[in-house]
């Protein structure tokens, strides 16, 4: 509505490609009813949601159950993958954390996530995952 009303403001002469023989007055009518169909919409949504969560549904359960257990396989995969280097860097004093980002960094170890970098909190995570396979 707001965007229509500018335009019309502007004295920029237009033409609606969808509809050509609209005048100013059907213009401002038709975004107006667009508006409050929006709205209506924006309302029986927020309202459909509420009534689900009330009933028990649980929102989002595909991305909670199958992508879950999807993401944690690929990841577990991805730690049996760098174990042996990091025992190997673990055997040669490669003892703290940040000793292991270090040396994976140098040595160009690909992370989780190919193009990125290797951060402490990333070898700390990859660290517990592989204390727990």
């Amino acid at each position: 509505m707001v965007f229509i009303a500018r335009l019309m403001d502007s004295k920029v002469d237009f033409v609606a490609v969808d509809n050509p023989h609209a005048n100013r007055l059907m213009l401002h009518m038709l975004a107006a009813f667009a508006e409050h169909v929006r709205e209506q919409m924006s309302q029986r949504t927020k309202a459909t949601l509420t009534a689900a969560k009330y009933r028990g549904v649980i929102l989002g359960k595909h991305g909670k159950e199958v992508l879950s257990r999807e993401n944690q396989q690929t990841a577990d995969a991805f730690a049996r993958q760098l174990t042996p280097v990091i025992h190997v860097l673990h055997a040669k004093g490669c003892t703290t954390v940040r000793a292991l980002r270090d040396v994976l960094k140098a040595r160009r170890v690909p992370t989780f996530y190919p193009g990125r970098q290797w951060h402490i909190q990333t070898v700390y995570n990859l660290v517990r995952r592989i204390e727990r396979l």
